[in-house]
């Protein structure tokens, strides 16, 4: 048994060296064929520039482009010296009774090169050693400009994509002196899954997403699959105003191409809208086509979007809408979009962008439209926050009291009686019915207020929960105020005396 395991063995090994060595051999012999190869065209590159080298070396040089009778002038010294700054630029030797010589640098050279081909055409070596600090000269001055312009480019670019500071944007430009201020914008981007990767409208797009990202922030190339209205940055930081210093809180809110029915459902649940300051609409690239049709899709597409958000947003306020209009200039633009979107908005502004992100006129063209939304900002509610006890004190106390201790006092000074118990009751009771339908209006439920990324779960000193104006919230309101409403009493006897209400 040993001995047939030995006897394999060694066969197996046989054939595995047999086959590794056939197979180094294999790659060896490859290789030095390669090299062989490579070898044989550098000896013949190595006798081409030997060849080349002596007919260089010959000398004196026949000069070119002149007749037989003006060789032996052409041969004495006459180049220009020194030599005319023009000339170096349009790449041209005046070389006199031999012509002028033309040379396209094409690589950096040596300055023994140069002077070996400038000595074939008879040109002095003071001229030459010129020539070459001139051609040097020229060539770090253009490699210069090229560094200077490369970075010029890139600073440009930075500042292009640098995100906008807008803390400091509303608190300067938003009207009026708040303490705290809130705003809050919505981009309403084209659908991405509608335009190819890299193209103009889908880099202006994420674009227009990192202006308004911060400093922190990062977009990928991709259009959001969520489908819905996505919380894009948020902003907590103190500004100043003149001599006074504001909490500014911001959030940017950016949606994607029309919402499906279960989005806006979505988005009309978790409040999504609610507390909105303005509206961004940016189109996408239009494709010139003489189809009408194409051209109704255009502009209902974006319509579509539009009303969408109206319609998912409470009823108050209406907010102002800016509208980019990626396009090469032109009045009729201006035209087209009023005519397209001009009732879907109280306030509106149109602007032209160019597809060019790092032009200066795009970005001082957002920064306008940012100022312009926050100038038109709708005005904050005059809003107080009180508990239920305090709301019907204040109020009953305002009212009621005030009314029924002027006509006591009236009465008294009169000699007249006291108003009947049952009068009494139903003026107080009244005066609750006032203030649960103040408490309950219809009307509550229309503003848009709070905003949603800033409002607490139980409220705050600043904002309220964000169902204080629900139906239901005010239906329940109305109930406990008129809780507190008193029963009629019913008048006494003919004759009797109420004795709690008696005069003396």
């Amino acid at each position: 048994m040993a001995r047939c395991c030995e006897d394999v063995c060694a066969h197996l090994v046989d054939l595995f060296l047999m086959e590794e060595i056939f197979q180094t051999a294999k790659e060896t012999l490859q290789e030095l064929q390669c090299f062989c190869k490579y070898l044989q065209r550098w000896r013949e590159a190595v006798a081409a520039r030997k060849k080349l080298r002596r007919q260089m070396r010959a000398f004196p040089a026949a000069p070119c482009c002149v007749d037989v009778s003006n060789r032996l002038r052409a041969l004495a010294p006459s180049a220009e010296c020194p030599i005319a700054e023009e000339n170096l630029a349009r790449g041209l030797l005046d070389l006199g009774h031999a012509g002028k010589l033309g040379i396209s640098c094409t690589r950096s050279a040596s300055a023994r090169g140069i002077l070996r081909q400038l000595s074939q055409v008879a040109l002095p070596v003071s001229a030459a050693y010129l020539a070459i600090a001139k051609l040097r000269q020229l060539r770090n001055k253009t490699a210069h400009q090229m560094r200077v312009q490369h970075f010029h480019q890139q600073l440009l670019s930075d500042v292009a994509w640098a995100s906008l500071d807008l803390p400091s944007l509303v608190a300067e430009h938003l009207p009026g002196r708040q303490e705290h201020v809130f705003w809050k914008l919505v981009l309403v981007l084209p659908d991405g899954e509608e335009q190819s990767p890299g193209s103009p409208g889908r880099i202006l797009a994420n674009w227009l997403k990192v202006k308004f990202m911060g400093d922190d922030g990062s977009v990928d190339d991709m259009c959001s699959g969520a489908g819905g209205i996505q919380t894009l940055s948020l902003f907590h930081s103190l500004s100043g105003k003149g001599d006074q210093m504001i909490s500014v809180n911001v959030c940017i809110k950016v949606t994607h191409g029309a919402l499906s029915d279960g989005a806006i459902d979505a988005v009309e649940t978790q409040k999504d809208l609610l507390g909105a300051s303005g509206l961004m609409l940016l189109l996408p690239p239009r494709v010139k086509s003489e189809d009408m049709a194409e051209e109704d899709v255009y502009w209902l597409s974006a319509l579509l979007q539009l009303k969408q958000l109206l319609q998912a947003k409470p009823f108050q306020p209406a907010l102002p809408l800016v509208v980019l209009v990626p396009s090469s200039g032109g009045g009729a633009v201006e035209k087209e979009v009023e005519d397209a979107l001009g009732d879907e908005a109280v306030f509106e502004k149109q602007c032209e962008l160019f597809n060019k992100v790092s032009s200066e006129c795009l970005c001082s063209q957002v920064l306008q439209a940012v100022q312009w939304l926050v100038s038109h900002c709708p005005h904050s509610l005059d809003l107080c926050c009180q508990t239920l006890i305090q709301y019907v004190e204040d109020g009953v106390g305002r009212e009621f009291s005030g009314r029924f201790f002027h006509d006591r006092r009236e009465r008294r000074l009169g000699g007249l009686p006291s108003q009947e118990p049952g009068t009494i009751i139903e003026l107080f009771n009244s005066v609750l019915q006032f203030l649960a339908s103040v408490v309950s209006s219809e009307q509550l439920c229309d503003l848009s207020w709070p905003v949603t990324e800033f409002a607490e779960a139980g409220g705050s000193r600043l904002l309220p929960h964000l169902h204080w104006n629900a139906p239901e919230h005010l239906a329940w309101l109305k109930q406990a105020v008129l809780g507190f409403q008193l029963p009629q009493m019913d008048l006494p006897p003919l004759g009797g005396k109420c004795l709690c209400w008696e005069e003396r």
